[in-house]
């Protein structure tokens, strides 16, 4: 469908700190130029000037995080040995902090998308003021904070059992059950920066994005 961009409102939502553009949209144009320009493949209304000039600079919000997970895994490991298959029970006891774990707080960007281009260096970010943004767009914050809170502990259990699991010295390998929780740390509001064209082309929606960092 369309995506809603927002002029930089920013909704009212309450926002902490913000990743500043250092790609200048010239810079943008022409790395978009070079991946489509000259591929012949890609249709004709990809590479017109309108549709290159339309490329905008936009602020995807979300939320950055600091977790520890901590508990115990209680792992099955197995063997085969000459005399049939041999098991073992073997637990962990871990203590593992995550930090800078960006999640974004917008479904109008594609998440496996957004996923390979967002390696985004948090120390950079800045205090957040509205006068600093500049003409920028503002994608809308439309994710319930409690589910991605879920999702944020979700995912740092599964990292921690299978960073876990590489350590069970067996040929055969199952976790079992484990006391795991992840507590949230900290978590503040922030917003990065892409440089984002939308196209329509056989009835379809396409979108480039490129970060803006």
């Amino acid at each position: 469908g369309e995506h809603e961009i927002v002029k930089a409102s920013y909704n009212g939502n309450k926002i902490d700190e913000f990743i500043p553009f250092t790609i200048s949209k010239n810079k943008a144009i022409e790395t978009y130029k070079s991946k489509v320009m000259f591929n012949p493949i890609i249709p004709f209304c990809f590479k017109t000037s309108s549709t290159i000039n339309s490329i905008k600079k936009v602020y995807i919000p979300g939320y950055l995080y600091n977790t520890v997970t901590s508990g115990e895994i209680n792992f099955v490991g197995a063997d085969q040995t000459p005399n049939g298959r041999a098991k073992f029970d073997v637990v962990f006891n871990d203590n593992i902090e995550h930090t800078n774990l960006f999640y974004k707080s917008t479904t109008k960007i594609n998440e496996r998308v957004f996923n390979g281009i967002s390696n985004y260096s948090f120390n950079n970010s800045t205090i957040f003021d509205p006068n600093n943004i500049g003409q920028c767009y503002y994608l809308e914050n439309d994710v319930n904070q409690n589910d991605l809170n879920k999702k944020v502990e979700d995912n740092c259990m599964k990292h921690v059992i299978s960073m876990t699991k590489k350590k069970v010295n067996h040929q055969m390998k199952k976790a079992q059950g484990n006391t795991l929780i992840t507590s949230i740390n900290n978590v503040k509001s922030v917003l990065v920066p892409v440089y984002l064209l939308n196209i329509k082309y056989g009835g379809r929606d396409y979108m480039y994005v490129m970060n803006g960092e």
